[in-house]
């Protein structure tokens, strides 16, 4: 019963708190727009720049799992979380001290850190991708038990872990929108042509794309910077009605616990009257970049706002939240580490095999890792964890159908009672 309240609460919740948004006075989103503008203002001439020349050897012995990662740059900075309030006023909801580093093929790295006042808990995300796979490992000094009572982690507790498909972090915003700011323009020339502008079909990863339908059926609209290496100068995710679909069955990169709730339905048929492709989600704006050199344009602010959440059929221009990433440091000197970290003991959900039909679904396949990732698909592992079972779907609607049915009964003989008497009485 708990689970499907959290279920449900979670469906529900982007609802409700869209709806008590559309209620607020005062600000329009162009003044918040311009209040924000403000707040991601940054000195470039104070971003500071660590280089040094120096000869990269690669170390001696077997090479590391992932092979070695020889990043071209580091960014140091913070990426602020926006909440508009009933009072349309700006509440920061969340801070995350981060460092982003990036190589020539895409391959990246991402750490964001976090103190919890309430548990006095330190926190730190790590996302490490070498193109084909994403992973991701979350580390705390505390967690919460069953009782709600804040514990401390002890050494031979294990770490929470995913691991992704493709380089894209499709399960957390924050990183989605770091990813956006400094690999997000190389991706997009890559995949759509050395172009400077553009439509791409790409999933919102600004949204929840695991709980949600419609961040799977966005084009995001882009212009880009100079080459040699661009950067998306403005971007926005906008909604395309010829993606959607009806049959739920189609969206496997949903939860299977959430998909098979009436409210996705529900949804997707509402969604499917919307007559136009002009629903903008949201929009990415690069506000400065610092050049380091002559072919190498770094972003040091950015911002993202979000507008639409579920339903585009609500007004556009009321801004619900914002991002704003800014950059304090530049490291440009040459290092060679491995590209996946070692960690020690990790508990992994890997979501690589999800998959979903009629009668069947997949869901995550989960395993221990320790020390090192199983980044082929066929290990044996993964595949001893369950990666070729398929599990039954359970639906409620029997359960429903029978439930209607013995209603229907029960009315009818109720109905039926007053005639039989009137009848009988007649041949008395």
């Amino acid at each position: 019963m708990k689970k499907q309240l959290f279920i449900l609460g979670a469906l529900c919740l982007g609802m409700s708190a869209s709806f008590g948004l559309y209620a607020q006075t005062g600000k329009t989103a162009d003044q918040l727009t311009r209040q924000l503008e403000l707040l991601s203002a940054v000195d470039v001439d104070k971003v500071t720049v660590v280089h040094e020349d120096k000869t990269l050897e690669i170390p001696k012995g077997e090479t590391p799992q992932g092979g070695w990662f020889i990043p071209l740059y580091t960014a140091e900075g913070t990426i602020k979380g926006y909440e508009i309030q009933r009072t349309n006023k700006l509440h920061l909801s969340s801070d995350y001290p981060f460092s982003f580093s990036v190589d020539e093929k895409n391959h990246w790295q991402l750490q964001m850190t976090m103190y919890d006042k309430k548990l006095e808990s330190h926190s730190s995300y790590h996302f490490f991708s070498e193109a084909t796979n994403t992973f991701y490992v979350h580390i705390s000094d505390k967690f919460v038990d069953r009782e709600w009572n804040v514990r401390d982690m002890t050494p031979e507790m294990s770490y929470a872990g995913s691991v992704l498909s493709g380089q894209i972090p499709i399960r957390n915003s924050y990183a989605g929108a770091l990813w956006l700011s400094f690999c997000g323009g190389k991706y997009l020339a890559e995949q759509n042509g050395d172009s400077l502008n553009g439509i791409y079909k790409l999933v919102n990863i600004l949204q929840a794309t695991d709980f949600y339908p419609n961040p799977w059926w966005c084009d995001f609209h882009y212009q880009l910077s100079s080459f040699p290496n661009p950067l998306i100068s403005t971007g926005s995710f906008v909604l395309n009605t010829n993606y959607i679909t009806t049959d739920v069955e189609d969206y496997w990169q949903i939860r299977e616990e959430i998909v098979k709730h009436d409210n996705i339905p529900s949804l997707l048929k509402e969604l499917k009257k919307v007559s136009t492709n002009t629903v903008v989600y949201d929009t990415y704006k690069l506000k400065q970049y610092k050049e380091v050199n002559k072919n190498l344009k770094v972003p040091v602010s950015v911002l993202i706002e979000k507008h639409n959440d579920i339903y585009p059929s609500n007004p556009p221009d009321i801004l619900q939240f914002a991002y704003i990433m800014t950059v304090t440091n530049i490291v440009t000197t040459p290092r060679i580490m491995p590209l996946l970290p070692v960690f020690g003991y990790v508990s992994v959900e890997d979501q690589r095999f999800w998959y979903r039909d009629k009668t069947h679904f997949r869901g995550s396949i989960l395993y221990p890792c320790t020390n090192e990732w199983e980044v082929a698909l066929d290990s044996p592992k993964v595949i001893a964890a369950g990666s070729q079972s398929l599990y039954k779907r359970i639906s409620d609607k029997p359960a429903k159908i029978r439930y209607y049915v013995g209603v229907a009964i029960i009315l009818f003989m109720v109905l039926l009672f007053p005639i039989i008497s009137v009848l009988k009485k007649k041949n008395q």
